[in-house]
């Protein structure tokens, strides 16, 4: 007979023990689409990145139980939100970038959905959405991801969270960038 646990959680219960265990073993290899740059994270890695971004995302209000829209073209940055994501106990509701601004409206209506996470291209197709959401970017000359927590009721401000050898540094800006 299978026992099942009263709660499960894939991040803490799963993810992690494969992080403990085998910390230095290779769980993500990502090349670029022109095959010009790879990059190789450890499980270890991989566990670190996404407790420090579900931090980030509690800290700006992403609780459990609450569905968040996933939309990240195949890159690291989708397997560190959405560990991020599972760890908080949010709902992850991964889309596929090829959705139109009336395919997101609709998602994110009827899902009730209060928070994003998604790049440039996706945050131009949520026309509307006045939730929240985290606008990965990657800056291609310094190989430094940022995560850029947006307001889209106030575009007056917000805090970009800066990856970078895996330590997540909080600056706070007076004005949205594009």
């Amino acid at each position: 007979m299978v026992s099942v646990p009263e709660y499960f959680n894939f991040a803490t219960d799963i993810f992690d023990g494969w992080a403990t265990k085998s910390p230095d073993s290779n769980a993500l290899w990502w090349v670029s689409e022109d095959g010009t740059n790879e990059r190789c994270f450890t499980f270890a890695e991989l566990r670190e990145l996404s407790i420090r971004a579900a931090g980030a995302m509690h800290h700006s209000g992403v609780e459990a139980g609450q569905p968040v829209l996933l939309m990240l073209t195949r890159r690291p940055e989708w397997w560190m939100a959405m560990l991020a994501l599972i760890r908080l106990g949010a709902i992850p509701v991964p889309c596929t970038p090829q959705l139109t601004a009336h395919d997101l409206s609709y998602r994110l209506n009827e899902g009730a959905i209060r928070a994003t996470i998604t790049d440039n291209l996706g945050a131009s197709k949520l026309v509307g959405f006045e939730g929240s959401g985290f606008w990965v970017l990657r800056d291609r000359v310094t190989k430094i991801i940022l995560i850029k927590i947006y307001s889209l009721l106030n575009r007056g401000g917000g805090i970009i969270f800066s990856q970078h050898h895996g330590i997540f540094k909080k600056v706070v800006f007076a004005e949205a960038r594009g």
